[in-house]
């Protein structure tokens, strides 16, 4: 490992991963860190595996191999989410196909050395313990999206929901993978970014969308306003990280 990688990982597991500086440099000693291609599948769904992965730079996809959109990869795992971790307590196989969409950078460490790290650091164990809450809160935000009647309202917080899992704030998502996630045709999804975009709600940005700062109280629609509340940021480093 370089010195600049060995500078990334450690920053990454202190920044999005809430260790310690002596937990930081243990994790990286007791896994591998490496370079992975845009592009590359990292889990395929119904595989075995023995380790976890901490993504440290990059984005991730996933995808499931019955859903309708074949091929679809919604690129939403960002440094701050662990893969795997839940294989390893509870064993089976990946539910999901994880591929790379953008060159990563990742640490990887069997779960042996899980095991001998969970056995001497309460922290590590925190660490877990927060990966599994953060993905339990992700999708339960998105399962009371479905109750959600009003499109314009629905992607905003699609939106800002995956964008505060990012450290930049933003939703690496396209139009296709938004009307996928939430269920929705293409065409209600397309609409409503154009009006949420023209009423300043959310920015384009290169790789996706992004709610904007200001306090926007004026009128989506006719009958629709989004509520003060919906506008508030909070601070987490990652997503989706990975949804296993």
């Amino acid at each position: 490992m370089t010195s600049m990688s060995y500078l990334l990982a450690e920053q990454v597991l202190v920044d999005c991963y809430k260790a310690n500086r002596n937990l930081a440099k243990e994790i990286i000693r007791q896994g591998c860190v490496q370079s992975v291609n845009k592009g590359v599948l990292v889990y395929v769904q119904g595989g075995s595996t023995d380790t976890i992965t901490f993504l440290l730079d990059g984005v991730m996809g996933f995808h499931h191999t019955d859903t309708r959109d074949s091929g679809l990869f919604h690129n939403v795992i960002y440094p701050g989410f662990l893969l795997n971790e839940i294989q390893f307590f509870l064993g089976g196989t990946s539910p999901l196909d994880i591929r790379t969409a953008t060159k990563c950078c990742v640490l990887t460490m069997s779960f042996k050395g899980v095991d001998k790290l969970i056995a001497k650091s309460l922290e590590f164990n925190q660490m877990l313990n927060h990966s599994m809450a953060r993905k339990q809160k992700l999708l339960s935000e998105f399962f009371h999206l479905g109750s959600e009647r009003q499109p314009h309202r629905k992607v905003y917080q699609a939106i800002k929901i995956l964008g505060n899992f990012n450290r930049n704030l933003v939703a690496n998502v396209s139009i296709f993978a938004l009307a996928s996630l939430l269920n929705m045709s293409r065409n209600t999804v397309g609409a409503a970014i154009r009006d949420l975009l023209m009423k300043q709600a959310i920015e384009k940005v290169p790789s996706g969308y992004k709610v904007t700062s200001r306090f926007v109280i004026e009128d989506i629609k006719q009958t629709e306003r989004l509520p003060l509340a919906a506008h508030k940021h909070i601070d987490y480093c990652g997503v989706v990280g990975s949804l296993n």
